[in-house]
């Protein structure tokens, strides 16, 4: 199993491609806990990742994070579809409601970060 993990963020909070760049990778053989990720359609990209977006966390809780790559010898499936989601914007936040989002770029930060 190889995840990465991001540092702690505080304000100024760095952009997304510079979180990325800093991120942290760890490895663990023969691990046992959980996988849980979700598939989302280029449609969705900017308000989810789309594609494949997973996590995982070990049992011990010694390892964990985005999965960067990984190998099963056996595993219990579930998949649980769904078609709509419920998305809670903080409008009460002054510090969101002035951000000034680069919509232009996100998604290339979103597709580096995701790689």
């Amino acid at each position: 199993m190889k995840t990465r993990t991001v540092f702690k963020q505080e304000k100024p909070y760095p952009g997304l491609s510079e979180v990325a760049d800093q991120q942290a990778v760890f490895e663990g053989e023969n691990t046992t806990g959980t996988l849980i990720g979700y598939y989302a359609p280029d449609l969705y990209q900017g308000i989810a990742s789309s594609g494949f977006h997973l996590h995982y966390l070990s049992a011990d809780h010694a390892l964990g994070g985005h999965v960067l790559d990984f190998q099963l010898a056996e595993a219990d499936l579930s998949l649980t579809p769904f078609s709509d989601f419920d998305l809670h914007l903080p409008t009460s936040n002054a510090d969101f409601l002035q951000a000034n989002f680069d919509l232009a770029s996100l998604n290339d930060q979103i597709q580096q970060a995701e790689h």
